[in-house]
């Protein structure tokens, strides 16, 4: 039967429909004659119907080449894609059956078939439906795992073959163990130590060496080493006790001044080690020398370099930066200065003055901080703790407002009264508004203060307040006290 490829290219070529029609007429006719029934015959028809649809030939050129309708081609197709499915389906399902036998998971299947887990999964459940009977996969993998063991495989190898976790393995064969089913006992491969290595492990212990400093040597684990140790304790055999020498060595070191620092690194041990082996030593009552600590020493060149910059009235931190030392280095040099009786100028004093002399010239704390280089609320609490102890501190908003007035008068506008001012234009119309305010009470107060005079009632003077938004009681008591 001539095939929908070549149909195609006969199109392509310009063959007329109905030489195509007369050509696919005599195939069928010779299939015919040569014993295929009618039902096969139009299955084959129906074929070709649809790869000519698939591979792109619109419904309306298939209808003029089969000498068709457009609906019988339509039904023609969906009865095809029916059975296709179907098909499909059906060589989906012994697949599916296939990999349940091998002991895929579902997952697996899926993957290899390329469909999702939930088609796998409706599928399983249609084939109990009909009657199916589905392997369980847990059998499956536990018959692998059991063979597995039986050849003398270990756990980790059999879940390496059947790509599944170690854990899961040794799960599987506790719960058959819990059934009752008989599990070979593999033994685990472990790396054979020979005589050679014990008596390199003994060298290396003779010469002080730790048992971890053997491993790394020897490439072999830390816990080997030690069964290896304690096998020749049992057979007799008569191991150096390396603490002692390490011990012995220690106090040998810190006889000789050196810190635990030092002798740790000549050792090859941690700091830790050295502190706990000496913590032990004294416990059993062992004379440990006293080692002082040592520290940067610090000469009266430094000490000058420190009091010059003090005087320069300059901070801690920023002589900590100059000198390259640490802040507390440079605190602990001025307090033992202090002892010696050196005086030492005050700079909480000198910050002092230089916020005031900034506050005085209507520079905000923001600007002060930024300066003398330290932080705004540093600035604030020394503000604050000036004002307790009774200093005057100018307003600076007062000031500000001041500015902002006159400004205001000469026909500025906000934000060029900000950038004079060094305000935002927000900032300036909340004090543009503050400053109606202001002005309006004073107006108000000034207006009920003059109809009181003039012989008003209470509830003139009481209404008229509310108007304006003035306490009238309060101004009532000023004019009172005023008359006293």
């Amino acid at each position: 039967m001539i095939s929908a490829d070549e149909i195609i290219e006969l199109i392509k070529c310009g063959k007329k429909q109905n030489k195509i029609y007369e050509l696919i007429c005599r195939q069928y006719n010779e299939l015919r004659e040569q014993g295929m029934d009618s039902k096969e015959a139009k299955e084959l028809m129906d074929n070709l119907i649809y790869k000519l649809y698939i591979k792109g030939i619109d419904k309306k050129t298939i209808s003029g080449i089969m000498h068709l309708s457009q609906s019988m081609i339509e039904n023609r197709l969906n009865k095809t894609k029916r059975l296709n499915l179907k098909i499909e389906k059906e060589e989906n399902d012994n697949k599916i059956l296939e990999g349940l036998k091998e002991g895929k998971k579902q997952t697996e299947i899926a993957k290899e078939l390329e469909l999702t887990i939930g088609t796998v999964s409706n599928r399983i459940r249609k084939m109990k439906e009909r009657g199916v009977e589905i392997p369980i996969v847990s059998d499956v993998i536990d018959n692998k795992i059991l063979k597995g063991l039986k050849e003398g495989k270990t756990q980790t190898e059999i879940a390496k073959e059947l790509k599944i976790p170690a854990s899961s393995v040794s799960g599987k064969v506790i719960k058959m163990r819990e059934r009752g089913v008989n599990i070979p006992n593999v033994s685990k491969p472990r790396k054979t130590i020979n005589d050679e290595t014990d008596n390199k492990i003994l060298e290396g212990l003779k010469e002080g060496k730790t048992q971890t400093k053997i491993a790394k040597e020897l490439k072999i684990s830390r816990q080997r080493i030690s069964q290896r140790v304690q096998k020749m304790r049992e057979i007799g055999v008569n191991i150096p006790n390396i603490s002692d020498e390490i011990d012995n060595k220690i106090l040998e070191r810190l006889k000789e001044g050196k810190t635990q620092a030092e002798i740790a690194k000549e050792l090859n041990i941690s700091i830790s080690a050295v502190s706990q082996r000496v913590k032990k030593m004294r416990e059993r009552g062992v004379e440990i020398p006293k080692v002082p600590k040592v520290r940067r020493t610090i000469n009266d060149e430094t000490d000058n370099k420190i009091l010059k910059a003090l005087e320069e009235e300059k901070t801690q931190t920023e002589i900590a930066k100059e000198l390259k030392k640490s802040i507390q280095c440079i605190s602990r040099r001025v307090q033992e200065m202090r002892k010696r009786g050196v005086e030492i100028p005050i700079v909480s004093d000198v910050i002092d003055n230089k916020i005031l002399e900034g506050l005085k010239e209507g520079k905000t704390q923001t600007e002060i901080a930024k300066e003398l280089k330290i932080h705004i609320s540093t600035v604030s609490q020394r503000v604050k703790k000036m004002r307790e102890r009774g200093i005057d501190i100018p307003n600076i908003s007062e000031e500000k407002d001041k500015q902002i007035l006159r400004y205001l008068e000469e026909g500025l506008t906000e934000k060029q009264i900000g950038d004079k001012v060094h305000l935002s234009q927000n900032g300036v119309n909340l004090r543009k508004k503050k400053l109606n305010r202001i002005t309006n009470e004073k107006l108000a107060k000034e207006i009920i203060k003059l109809i009181y005079t003039k012989n008003a009632t209470i509830e003139q003077v009481k209404i008229m307040g509310n108007y304006y938004g003035v306490d009238v009681e309060s101004v009532l008591e000023q004019l009172e006290e005023r008359e006293k």
